[in-house]
């Protein structure tokens, strides 16, 4: 199921089919993903995310030193991997969309430096 089939699921279903489908995936087993040298660590659903991405299925049901430790340390790329991109993620995969916040002068300003950076925010 899609991040966006899962927001509509959410936001639309009555209180039986909330309960019995989708609120399971929020409960149970956690795994532990690091971004970088272990700085910045968030704690997640393990059953939505694997359910919304088959890279984490993969990592955390397969053979994997992931699925035994039940976390995973991801690596910063600069302009790829960054904890602001998993926190988007983590957003799109959990609710089914990205919240930005306020975009301040400062933020506005190296955007329209980078035009590629621009292109992907504005997407």
């Amino acid at each position: 199921m899609s991040s966006t089939n899962l927001q509509k699921r959410f936001l639309d279903a009555p209180f039986e089919d909330f309960a019995t489908s989708l609120l399971p995936l929020y409960s149970g087993p956690q795994v532990t993903i690091r971004i970088g040298f272990a700085s910045h660590e968030y704690i997640l659903p393990k059953a939505l995310l694997c359910k919304q991405s088959p890279y984490f299925a993969a990592a955390f049901e397969g053979n994997f030193k992931e699925g035994e430790d039940q976390s995973t340390t991801l690596e910063v790329i600069d302009g790829v991997g960054s904890t602001r991109s998993f926190q988007m993620l983590s957003q799109r995969l959990c609710l089914g969309r990205v919240v930005f916040g306020e975009l301040t002068q400062r933020k506005a300003s190296l955007l329209r430096s980078n035009s590629s950076d621009w292109q992907i925010c504005a997407a």
